[in-house]
């Protein structure tokens, strides 16, 4: 296992990617988070399985902080080591993919995958929206993705949980993360919500791979590209072809 350094000896990557994991291990451990679990993560589990590990590392860490004075250094590192103690192989693999490969907090996290959202996105609200994107006569791709869009039946859940007094493990997370319940534009729910619609996104962009040719890829690719540039969405790099984007999912 890695040690526990002091701050000064650990690179500032490091320190934040473990707070960042440290965040996810806090929304993973709610019990308002077990409903959503396995489209959240992928994971078919009993949410208690990573919950009941996940509650004891972050008492664990607590304890260490109040008593060291400072957050430990090293919770990535125990975060791997109680992975290994409560889940097979195969569901640390997805849900390890889950937290490199889709895990995100803001749209900067994952440029590409939210440009190529709201490129199909628009195509609800703007004016010629549904031709914008050059994929002719078919609506099949962009029916199968407002329905992928639809939140409806998430919500309902929602509602039902804010509708219950929260549990006493969930009420001092919300209170230590200062995090709202009630709120729709932070955790815990609009991170669930956020990242189960990118879940359902990856799977629908395997689709669109699988439809298009190459040279449709290229048009719709630069429509995308156009529809974000007149929206003055921020993008680090031109969006890519599906192709790429899912072959660097895969």
């Amino acid at each position: 296992m890695v040690a526990d350094l002091p701050p000064a000896q650990v690179s500032p990557q490091a320190l934040e990617r473990a707070a960042r994991i440290a965040g996810l291990a806090a929304l993973l451990s709610l019990d308002v988070t077990a409903p959503f679990l396995a489209e959240l993560t992928g994971l078919s589990i009993e949410p208690a399985r990573l919950q009941t590990p996940l509650r004891a590392l972050i008492l664990d860490t607590r304890r260490r902080t109040e008593a060291e004075g400072r957050a430990p250094t090293d919770f990535e590192a125990r975060f791997r080591a109680m992975l290994e103690q409560a889940l097979d192989a195969k569901a640390r693999q997805t849900l390890w993919q889950f937290i490199d490969d889709v895990y995100y907090l803001g749209y900067a996290e994952r440029p590409h995958w939210n440009g190529w959202q709201m490129a199909f996105k628009s195509t609800g609200f703007r004016r010629g929206g549904r031709d914008a994107l050059a994929l002719g006569d078919d609506d099949g791709l962009l029916n199968h993705f407002a329905a992928l869009s639809d939140t409806s039946e998430l919500r309902v859940q929602i509602d039902q949980l804010r509708a219950r007094p929260p549990s006493e493990w969930d009420l001092e997370i919300y209170v230590r993360r200062s995090w709202d319940p009630r709120s729709d534009v932070g955790a815990p729910f609009r991170v669930i919500l956020d990242n189960i619609l990118l879940q359902r996104f990856r799977k629908f962009m395997l689709e669109v791979d699988r439809q298009l040719d190459d040279d449709a890829q290229d048009e719709l690719t630069a429509s995308a590209n156009r529809i974000l540039d007149e929206m003055g969405v921020y993008k680090p790099a031109p969006l890519p072809p599906p192709r790429e984007l899912v072959r660097v999912a895969a």
